[in-house]
């Protein structure tokens, strides 16, 4: 049964991997000392990609450029200088491009405004003394609203009225045991979703004997009120939560890793909050935010380019990134259906890293055909302790379970009844498991946490 149970698992990972890998990796652009270099932002207008680089440029201070998606025409827009430094984020808006900055002359984060009509650039907003590391989430009409840190808080969601220029600190964090330094947050009907990338319940341990704090997801009204702690990360199981990514009927999120466990994980929740899972292991440590493309989220890490499939559930590396095109992705964005920028911090011609576009081959019917198969299974309870149900509720029968542990070891393999089936987790180690259903054509993925 083992056997049979690595034969389906393997035969469908290498199917899927040669399907979907990127079959044209094409740099346009080679960072040096006057481009700068770590971007840590991209937008996508008329052909350009618009960036910011957090290093370099005239000042060394870092830069604001655009480029074109056939690598043609570079432009360097901004060289900025100790007035307002380190640019973080980089968000479009009706083809006006707004860009805060780390800190400055003023001590705190700027709001600028590039008017990509006019090309004209403009400063729009002054953070008060203090208040550093400015992130822009989401921008309207009438509200800017966005994550940033200050020597009051351990990190804050704030809002900002662009009729008023008023700020307003949704949350600030200043108890380590609810969460700290917020690393993105999603707004779903009258609910605000947070990922704190420090503090929680858990420590995890270093690899030079010190602790760090696992981070957590929370939950909070619209001002800020009803707090509630959705996941406390821990070892093993995830740790830094550092993205979401809402869908039509789930929010997901990534974990840069799992404690001493560097490779990252893949979770997911209701929009309500309840029914936290872990789906995925990544092969290896997690870097910026997923993005969602059609079915698919597509993430990074320093070494690759990666996608999970939520139609099929599974999970599979695109590119393995070579330091002669660029080597330590640091953001990515869409393109189109089939095309990616990512950009990268080392490696390319320069060795300060590149821009790389990267095209998927076309997949044929087969997938296609595969990718719209929604499968319904529930596997409660999760976290477990002595037993997992399975329900199926679905139009496919899966006739054989495989349980792997977090290193990848098969630690269970028997074959399944029928559409309910309870199976044993009694003796296993607390953590992370991920579970393979199988029928004939398919395999899907699920993962418990065994506490």
């Amino acid at each position: 049964m083992k056997n049979n149970a690595h034969k389906l698992l393997s035969s469908a990972i290498i199917l899927f991997v040669a399907l979907n890998a990127f079959s044209q990796v094409t740099p346009i652009l080679n960072f040096d000392a006057t481009t700068g270099n770590y971007t840590s932002g991209m937008c996508l207008i008329d052909n350009y990609i618009y960036g910011i680089n957090s290093y370099g440029g005239e000042f060394e201070l870092g830069t604001f450029f655009k480029t074109s998606i056939d690598g043609t025409n570079h432009e360097i827009i901004q060289s900025f200088n100790d007035s307002s430094l380190s640019p973080q984020s980089i968000v479009e808006y009706n083809n006006d491009l707004f860009i805060t900055t780390s800190y400055g002359s003023n001590f705190s984060g700027n709001i600028f405004k590039y008017s990509t009509t006019t090309e004209q650039m403009d400063t729009i907003f002054k953070f008060p003394k203090y208040f550093f590391n400015p992130v822009i989430k989401y921008i309207n009409d009438s509200m800017i609203w966005g994550y940033a840190s200050s020597l009051d808080d351990e990190g804050n969601i704030f809002k900002i009225n662009r009729s008023t220029n008023e700020l307003n600190l949704v949350y600030s964090f200043n108890n380590e045991d609810d969460g700290t330094v917020p690393s993105d947050f999603c707004i779903v009907n009258s609910s605000i979703f947070v990922t704190c990338y420090g503090g929680g319940e858990f420590l995890f341990p270093f690899g030079d004997g010190t602790f760090g704090y696992s981070g957590c997801i929370v939950k909070m009204d619209l001002n800020g009120g009803s707090y509630e702690k959705i996941f406390d990360g821990r070892d093993s199981i995830g740790t830094q939560p550092n993205s979401l990514t809402v869908t039509d009927n789930k929010i997901y999120g990534l974990f840069n890793s799992a404690g001493n466990d560097l490779n990252g994980r893949i979770f997911s929740f209701d929009k309500d909050g309840s029914n936290f899972e872990i789906i995925s292991n990544i092969n290896n440590e997690g870097r910026g935010k997923l993005i969602l493309s059609n079915d698919r989220l597509i993430g990074i890490t320093y070494e690759s380019v990666y996608q999970y499939n939520l139609a099929t559930m599974e999970y599979n590396d695109l590119l393995e990134l070579t330091f002669d095109k660029g080597w330590g992705a640091t953001n990515i964005i869409m393109i189109n259906d089939s095309t990616y920028a990512v950009s990268t911090f080392q490696g390319g011609s320069n060795g300060n890293g590149a821009i790389i576009l990267c095209t998927i081959g076309n997949e044929p019917e087969i997938v296609n055909q595969l990718s719209s198969i929604k499968y319904e299974v529930e596997i409660y309870p999760n976290p477990a302790s002595s037993y997992i149900n399975i329900s199926n509720t679905g139009k496919t029968t899966f006739n054989e379970i495989a349980v792997y542990n977090s290193l990848g070891r098969l630690v269970l393999a028997k074959p399944l009844n029928n559409s309910s089936d309870r199976v044993s987790v009694e003796g296993f180690n607390n953590g992370i498991y991920l579970i393979k259903l199988f029928n004939n054509n398919t395999v899907i993925t699920k993962s418990v946490v065994v506490d």
